[in-house]
């Protein structure tokens, strides 16, 4: 009894095994990389994934030529394999100035990473776009390089008027101010400003002279100071005597 059992048991894993395989076999979604020739990429469409979230199938990843040239659409072609990765011939139409760089097909494996069989519609490229030696000549033959300049008589004579009324304006509005606040306000004003600025050289003008005056001695003052400390003595001498006027005003 024990025997009849484990063979019915045999029999039912393998039965379970044969349909597993066709399964996997005769799977449209199961397909093997080799066998792919070509691959048909669209920048709206997006990938398939059985493990991982679709993705879009074209991602430009920069080059000299930026990504606003990427293409709408893009071919690959199987080219055969280096033992280990199936090599791809990418092409797409560009604009005359650009070329495709380097180029990234990447599928999903079936039932894991490096499954020689991918989900169908899993694939994607990622490619970079290159100036070739053509480009700038095609940037300047291009329409939207060149401006067209058409002369305006009205458009100068408003800048001509908003130039007249500007220089106008400000000598008016500053004359206006200077009336009705009065010139006397406006100098100490001014002043008050100028006092504020040069207060802080005042400070620095009066430790100067007296760290370079020395000790006097009869009439004069002992030591001599060499050149350099002469002008700074006699710069700060300046500030002092602008200060001083200042504090008169």
């Amino acid at each position: 009894m024990n025997c009849f059992k484990t063979i019915l048991l045999t029999i039912l894993l393998l039965g379970a095994c044969c349909v597993a395989y066709n399964y996997n076999a005769y799977n449209p979604n199961r397909v093997l990389l080799t066998s792919v020739q070509t691959l048909t990429f669209s920048k709206s469409q997006y990938t398939t994934g059985r493990r991982s979230r679709p993705i879009p199938q074209m991602k430009c990843t920069g080059g000299s030529a930026g990504c606003s040239y990427a293409p709408a659409t893009m071919q690959c072609y199987n080219r055969g394999t280096d033992g280990r990765d199936v090599q791809w011939e990418c092409k797409a139409e560009l604009d005359n100035g650009v070329s495709l760089g380097e180029t990234i097909v990447s599928c999903e494996g079936y039932d894991y990473p490096e499954d020689p069989y991918i989900l169908a519609g899993s694939c994607g490229v990622e490619f970079k776009l290159n100036k070739n030696a053509n480009y700038y000549k095609a940037q300047k033959s291009h329409p939207a390089y060149h401006t067209t300049w058409y002369w305006n008589p009205f458009s100068w004579i408003g800048y001509l008027i908003g130039k007249l009324l500007s220089w106008c304006l400000v000598p008016a509005a500053i004359f206006f101010f200077v009336f009705m606040v009065g010139f006397n306000n406006i100098s100490k004003v001014i002043c008050f400003f100028l006092k504020c600025f040069f207060f802080p050289f005042y400070l620095m003008a009066k430790c100067f002279t007296s760290c370079l005056r020395g000790p006097a001695v009869g009439p004069f003052v002992y030591p001599q100071p060499i050149y350099y400390d002469v002008c700074v003595f006699v710069l700060a001498s300046r500030v002092e005597h602008l200060w001083q006027w200042l504090a008169v005003v």
